[in-house]
């Protein structure tokens, strides 16, 4: 797995899994050629490495861990309350909570309120993640 297939696995799982609860809701991805919307609900989907380590070495294969997370923000309109903000950080957060596949391992999400900016009330998941890979 590489950082690329990283990339397309995740973005993968959190565009069909959105899908099934809130179609109609955006998701905007890194570097997206897809402006943010300016009025409605949508969110931001980021990934974020932090750290890596030699977690395993065995003749001439070496496995590597890498530390990560990812960080996906609620924009909801600016005094509609905590409350819907919420609740879909409680869907996308479901979608990689304790979510195990292929080297990835994801554990639990935290929520944190970011506040109100510019027409805006924003609340941050972050999902920490780690994912192994050997190497020859």
């Amino acid at each position: 797995m590489s950082f690329e297939g990283e990339n397309d696995t995740l973005e993968a799982r959190m565009r069909a899994q959105w899908a099934l609860v809130h179609n109609d809701i955006p998701v905007i991805y890194d570097n997206s050629p897809i402006a943010p919307p300016t009025s409605g609900t949508w969110l931001r989907f980021e990934i974020h490495g932090a750290d890596g380590n030699i977690s395993g070495i065995g003749g001439s294969k070496t496995q590597y861990t890498t530390y990560n997370f990812i960080s996906i923000i609620v924009y909801v309109k600016k005094g509609t309350g905590t409350k819907t903000a919420k609740g879909y950080a409680d869907d996308a957060a479901a979608i990689f909570r304790g979510w195990i596949t292929a080297g990835y391992k994801f554990r639990a999400p935290w929520v944190k309120d970011l506040g109100e900016a510019l027409g805006w009330y924003r609340v941050a998941i972050t999902i920490p993640f780690t994912r192994d890979e050997i190497f020859s």
